[in-house]
């Protein structure tokens, strides 16, 4: 009932105009990145929820995918955080497999939008996400990545970096844990050597199933 209330206050305040974001840079980037994960613009009006389509077509949100039907709450409510998040410093929003129903692109552009909110205001946010999808967390690892590289970097070189991950992604692996919860136990995935995410602990099957195609190959 909380989060149904506060999704609607969201869903108001966007139709109203009312979020008023204190960067224009920002408001851009989330907007992008919105459109990505949605493939259209959110419009509200008379009570009905619609995506616009780049050919112009509006499409009730109950007629789009279950992808698109998931996704709008959650990017609407990560575009809303830093401005009604609820006024407590640490505050701490949790994400359930951010990845469902979505393309591996769109998983992708779900990172990059909870790193670009993150970090927009890193001082009273804090997000737990729990996931299956070895794309979010190979995501997670190239941001990881780029943070890692602009700590050493020349101004060259952040140019070159920022050409591949916006700065506005950065993250920073002092600010981040990974565990991987398998048996009972809970491990950290986080490699002491790269500073990444041991982004095959989730993605095992993938070997099986390469060994499996491998040996149908040998088979004459």
């Amino acid at each position: 009932m909380d989060f149904g209330d506060y999704y609607d206050t969201v869903k108001n305040s966007v139709r109203m105009n009312r979020i008023k974001p204190e960067s224009n840079a920002f408001f851009a980037d989330v907007e992008s990145l919105k459109s990505k994960i949605l493939l259209g613009k959110y419009l509200s009006f008379d009570g009905k929820d619609y995506l616009k389509m780049s050919d112009g077509r509006q499409v009730l949100l109950s007629n789009c995918s279950s992808g698109q039907q998931e996704a709008l709450p959650l990017t609407l409510i990560l575009e809303s955080i830093p401005f009604f998040g609820r006024g407590l410093t640490g505050q701490s929003t949790y994400i359930e497999e951010p990845e469902a129903h979505l393309f591996p692109t769109a998983q992708k552009d779900i990172v990059d939008l909870i790193a670009t909110v993150y970090n927009f205001r890193k001082d009273r946010i804090q997000f737990f996400i729990t996931t299956h999808s070895p794309y979010i967390l190979t995501a997670f690892n190239n941001l990881l990545q780029a943070g890692m590289l602009a700590k050493a970097a020349q101004k060259e070189q952040l140019k070159r970096i920022t050409k591949i991950v916006p700065e506005s992604r950065f993250l920073n692996p002092d600010e981040m844990a990974v565990y991987s919860l398998s048996n009972g136990t809970c491990n950290n995935i986080i490699s002491s050597e790269t500073g990444l995410i041991e982004a095959e602990v989730i993605d095992s099957v993938s070997q099986d199933l390469a060994i499996q195609f491998d040996n149908l190959l040998e088979i004459e």
